[in-house]
């Protein structure tokens, strides 16, 4: 296939130009082929790396660019560095347990758990903590209340004091370079050169794939890797900056570019059908999104659930649904999964804590649970708790346990139920949130309760943009068939 208009203009750029590049690449625009052609055109002699989102993109890349590009992601870039800054006779050990050891230390001394409440701080001071790390949290104290927050995680008042006097055991520990051997966790391997003068390798040019998801730690490791007189060319889109809630800048795509960086669309759409295009264009403008011209018709419908066959995907903005939605299909005989690791790793600890419990005692235990989340929340002086993402997303995973204990009698019945749904074994109808179908795609998709965007809950401008954004993600999954299945009469109450 000859180059696009687009395409042209950015390999020009790339050959020829001397300042910063930000490439707008709009869903299924073949972003990745256009960045490995355009890295070939890079004059010969200059040191080149091209970053990738996760290490399976990277061995699919290392095949198709030059031997003569470094192909990583900025977590392996980090740790190399790490290597080498560290005291080498002592070196450091990579664990998933380092900041988990912070969080005993701090319990053993100070703190008297009983071993559920234990687990369960454990589990949430560690998510508290990576996200402090990613946003490179300075004054714990302060910050520490506003990333729960933020992010929705569900803590409670002696988990804050813990996550507190942890991230300062965390900070006191990081500080000091050249000791026995230093534990380094994943989230380490970016945050440590982030805020130390850890020597990295030096770049001419560097090409960062899915750029809007950069978070404040990997934004300052670019401009660390690019040389003084150095290019870095970002690909990829603002209207799909769904992952905000994960440590990414919400901001980060557009905060990228100064004045001289020269801005280059590729919002040519090659995946999508160009009735889907067309849906796809009323979100976020024809200007973001075009068909390509040799695209099928396609068919953008309003069918209901029953439609849904083995082989589709069913994609919806909130997690109760799906689970309702499996049960019905279930009982239609067609064959389901969910996909989602956390949302599962999340409903099996809240079933953890009341697993021998019956079901109806079980159950006003998570509600008692609920209501203390929400005073916490109050007494922090937020005068409406419930919009809290904490008690949402609470609320939600309660809804879904009390939804599948139905007909139980132990909640322990409910774990069992858990592990089959989420059994990634069985082939069929695969259901899934909006974020976790972020670069997939299928024949047919089917958009489960689009009127749940936006949330009711969304507030602050920000909150409405993350949420068309991600109207705009599902709209762009199928490639021939499109469906809405609007009203679904779920049995789980949305949080």
């Amino acid at each position: 296939m000859e180059p696009s208009k687009h395409q042209i203009a950015i390999f020009n750029e790339v050959q020829n130009g001397k300042y910063d590049i930000l490439v707008k690449a709009t869903a299924g625009s073949g972003k990745t082929t256009s960045i490995v052609q355009a890295s070939a055109l890079i004059k010969k002699g200059l040191d080149v790396a091209f970053l990738a989102f996760n290490k399976s993109i990277v061995e699919e890349l290392t095949s198709r660019l030059p031997d003569t590009i470094t192909c990583s992601t900025l977590h392996s870039l980090g740790f190399r560095s790490l290597y080498k800054w560290f005291n080498p006779r002592n070196g450091f050990e990579i664990t998933s347990f380092k900041t988990t050891k912070f969080i005993r230390d701090v319990l053993k001394n100070d703190f008297k758990l009983n071993s559920k409440d234990e687990s369960k701080a454990i589990w949430v001071v560690n998510d508290l903590l990576d996200k402090a790390r990613l946003n490179i949290v300075e004054n714990e104290h302060a910050l520490l209340s506003e990333i729960s927050d933020a992010y929705g995680i569900i803590w409670s008042n002696d988990e804050m004091e813990i996550a507190r006097r942890a991230y300062d055991l965390l900070k006191e520990y990081n500080e000091v370079r050249f000791n026995d051997k230093k534990l380094v966790d994943f989230t380490d391997m970016i945050y440590l050169p982030a805020i130390n003068e850890v020597q990295m390798p030096k770049f001419d040019v560097v090409f960062i794939d899915e750029a809007q998801d950069l978070n404040k730690c990997q934004q300052i490791l670019v401009t660390k890797i690019k040389k003084p007189k150095g290019r870095a060319i970002y690909v990829g889109d603002e209207n799909q900056a769904i992952y905000a809630f994960a440590g990414a800048d919400a901001d980060s795509f557009n905060s990228l570019a100064n004045e001289n960086t020269v801005q280059l669309p590729l919002s040519v759409c090659y995946r999508c059908a160009k009735a889907i295009v067309r849906e796809a264009q009323l979100i976020v403008g024809v200007e973001s999104i075009q068909p390509f011209e040799g695209q099928i018709e396609g068919l953008v419908s309003e069918e209901s659930w029953e439609s849904i066959r083995e082989g589709d995907f069913v994609v919806c903005r909130n997690n109760a649904p799906l689970f309702s939605l499996y049960f019905d299909l279930l009982a239609k005989g067609v064959k389901a999964k969910i996909k989602g690791r956390e949302i599962e790793t999340q409903l099996l600890a809240l079933v953890k804590k009341v697993r021998f419990s019956e079901v109806n005692e079980g159950l006003s235990k998570l509600d008692l649970m609920i209501e203390k989340t929400e005073d916490e929340v109050r007494k922090k002086g937020n005068p409406t708790p419930e919009k809290s993402p904490k008690v949402q997303s609470l609320k939600e995973m309660v809804n879904i346990i009390r939804f599948m204990s139905e007909g139980k009698d132990m909640m322990g019945e409910v774990s069992d139920l858990l592990n089959e749904i989420f059994n990634s074994d069985v082939d069929g109808a695969t259901l899934m949130t909006i974020h976790k179908s972020k670069g997939l795609e299928a024949q047919k998709v089917h958009f489960l309760s689009p009127e749940l965007i936006p949330s009711k809950w969304a507030q602050t401008p920000k909150d409405y943009i993350q949420e068309e954004n991600l109207r705009f993600v599902a709209t762009t999954r199928g490639q021939a068939h499109l469906n809405y299945i609007k009203n679904y009469k779920t049995r789980v109450e949305v949080g």
